[in-house]
């Protein structure tokens, strides 16, 4: 988002589009229909920013600097998450930038809330973007300590990407969506997902490798916890 001049952010006219049926529906596909939500995915505005970008080549036409550098830097997540973490470095908050129509102190008290859980989501989803299911769940899990009514994070925390592995044959996903579920305290069905893993590596024309071997392991192991927690 951009300004010409003087940096504002209008409240009450976001709550305005917000009703609009159809941005209503489009934003609620990712939980974003909250305007307070929206305010807190917000990272840095402002002379921080300015002062951030500036001295950087300008990428154009004639120079595309970024045509060339990316591939050097590589275009798997890393440059992604190195972005987002020089960005959080020199955070700032959107209230500073809040016109005072419709801006009430209850919506400042849970704009706090928000920002405050931010930290942990941008640290989820590093954790996710390197395959570390456990870690990235207790980062959300932390997140929606803070903000319970956070429904993206409820979302974020149902990992579709690991359920459809897990239907498609993956004894990987199923470990760590039962992982996932037994941090949640859903006891019941992170164990079902241990059995499946058992299932799948013993029940296989070939002995696991050692691979396959650690992950039956850890089903087992994991599968006790759950059983002796009950």
């Amino acid at each position: 988002v951009g300004w010409r001049d003087r940096m504002e952010i209008d409240f009450a006219r976001m709550r305005e589009r917000l009703r609009e049926p159809d941005v209503k529906a489009d934003l609620a596909e990712l939980s974003l229909e909250d305007p307070v939500k929206i305010l807190s995915t917000w990272i840095v505005g402002g002379e921080p920013l300015r002062a951030y970008l500036s001295g950087d080549s300008l990428n154009t036409e004639n120079f595309p600097y970024l045509e060339f550098g990316s591939p050097k830097y590589g275009y798997a997540d890393r440059p992604i998450l190195d972005n987002l973490a020089s960005l959080v470095a020199i955070r700032n908050s959107p209230r500073r930038f809040l016109s005072s129509d419709g801006v009430t102190p209850e919506l400042l008290a849970s704009l706090d809330r928000y920002e405050r859980a931010l930290p942990k989501i941008i640290e989820g989803h590093a954790h996710y973007r390197s395959l570390e299911i456990e870690a990235a769940t207790r980062s959300y899990l932390a997140a929606l300590a803070i903000t319970p009514e956070d429904e993206s994070l409820r979302r974020l925390l149902s990992f579709p990407e690991l359920v459809l592995g897990a239907r498609l044959g993956s004894p990987w996903s199923w470990l760590m969506l039962g992982r996932s579920l037994q941090l949640q305290n859903r006891a019941e069905e992170a164990a079902r997902c241990y059995r499946r893993v058992e299932e799948i590596l013993v029940s296989g024309e070939k002995p696991p490798g050692p691979r396959e071997a650690e992950w039956l392991a850890s089903a087992r192991r994991w599968r006790r916890e759950v059983s002796s927690s009950r």
